[in-house]
């Protein structure tokens, strides 16, 4: 299915939590379950505006015109928008597990659209290619082990590398992640990495995923379900129905 990636704004907007000190909450709080559904829609913008791909000198004010589109389907000001980022991202803890809802919330989104959209073609041709078991506990699978993969194909068109984790709070692992790599026949590669895994206890389900270059053949396709960094001590997690989904590219 054809996922759109909103990492770059997430980490854009994650970046500048650094900044920000616990503070009262604004006099008009939005509750958490309302301002996840604010963020994604935020974010909605962001992509649309990115596949537009406006002129940058039209830019400036289209965002800006976007955005309040945005603020007046909920009833509040930029200002009060403002105030409740600041407030909830002087937690970053907490803002990294609202994020990983917020992804959860376009996913679901993404794939209700998919299924009312009546888009036939996609449905027949999504392809699972993951060839390992669908399920792992750590540390009983290895303390340390990342879950990697490694699969040949030949086929263009969107990888997708999709599961439900369960990290504890005891877990050892430095700066978690999911990975996915394509490499090609000329001995180039390129990567994408899903940051925002959280070790709340909650099982959650992320993903990630690479369109493949057109003009390039295809090697194979690679990766880590459970990335981690140097330091990584030992693992405490649950890994649920892991998938690698392939989506044909389509030519119109």
């Amino acid at each position: 299915m054809q996922k759109f990636n909103f990492f770059l704004g997430i980490i854009l907007f994650f970046v500048q939590c650094k900044e920000y000190s616990r503070t009262e909450p604004p006099k008009n709080l939005i509750p958490k379950d309302s301002f996840i559904v604010l963020l994604a829609e935020i974010h909605k913008t962001d992509a649309m505006m990115t596949f537009r791909q406006m002129n940058d000198n039209q830019l400036p004010d289209k965002k800006i015109s976007f955005y309040n589109s945005v603020f007046k389907k909920f009833h509040i000001s930029r200002n009060t928008f403002d105030s409740n980022f600041r407030y909830y991202a002087a937690n970053p803890v907490e803002m990294k597990i609202l994020y990983g809802k917020v992804i959860q919330h376009l996913t679901k989104k993404s794939d209700e659209f998919l299924a009312d959209s009546g888009n036939v073609d996609n449905k027949m041709t999504e392809k699972d290619l993951w060839n390992q078991k669908r399920r792992w506990s750590l540390p009983e699978d290895g303390m340390t082990n990342a879950i990697p993969f490694k699969i040949f194909t030949a086929d263009k068109g969107t990888y997708t590398l999709r599961a439900k984790l369960k990290i504890y709070k005891d877990d050892e692992t430095v700066a978690p992640k999911m990975t996915l790599l394509v490499h090609y026949s000329d001995g180039t590669s390129e990567s994408n990495s899903n940051t925002s895994l959280v070790k709340n206890e909650e099982e959650m389900e992320y993903w990630v995923s690479i369109t493949t270059n057109f003009y390039k053949e295809i090697s194979y396709v690679s990766g880590w379900v459970l990335d981690h960094s140097s330091g990584t001590k030992t693992k405490h997690s649950e890994v649920f129905d892991v998938k690698l989904l392939y989506l044909p590219k389509l030519v119109r």
